[in-house]
């Protein structure tokens, strides 16, 4: 019994998990390419691109001018995990960041004395 409770837990969390995310079925997805770009200040946040409200971002890429004074992030996702060696300016996300529509990513410059770019590319795909 006392390996049942952990299990069911387990469970729970897995299937909640993949309640949130988006299903497709027999197709495959289409959509538009969309690019977005903000100058970030020293110490400071900046929009870089807010999910329209009918359809979700794949988020396939992310290019940053030092990514280790850099944080994406989205409203409701988190941080975005990226590389963060500064001869790997972009990083790639070979299957994708699903974001849900409304999702608004945002740069957070970690630097006191240099504006840092931020840029976010994937498809943006629309139900």
């Amino acid at each position: 019994m006392r390996v049942a409770a952990p299990l069911g837990a387990l469970l729970i969390v897995l299937l909640r998990a993949a309640a949130e995310a988006q299903t497709v079925q027999q197709s495959t997805l289409t959509g538009t390419v969309a690019s977005a770009s903000a100058q970030v200040p020293p110490s400071s946040s900046s929009p870089v691109f807010t999910v329209p409200p009918i359809g979700f971002f794949v988020l396939t890429e992310a290019c940053f001018t030092r990514p280790n004074r850099v944080t994406l992030s989205g409203n409701t996702f988190g941080v975005v995990p990226h590389s963060l060696g500064n001869r790997r300016k972009c990083t790639r996300y070979r299957v994708g960041v699903a974001l849900p529509a409304n999702e608004v990513l945002t740069c957070t410059n970690s630097s006191a004395t240099t504006a840092q770019s931020c840029t976010v590319t994937g498809d943006l795909v629309t139900k």
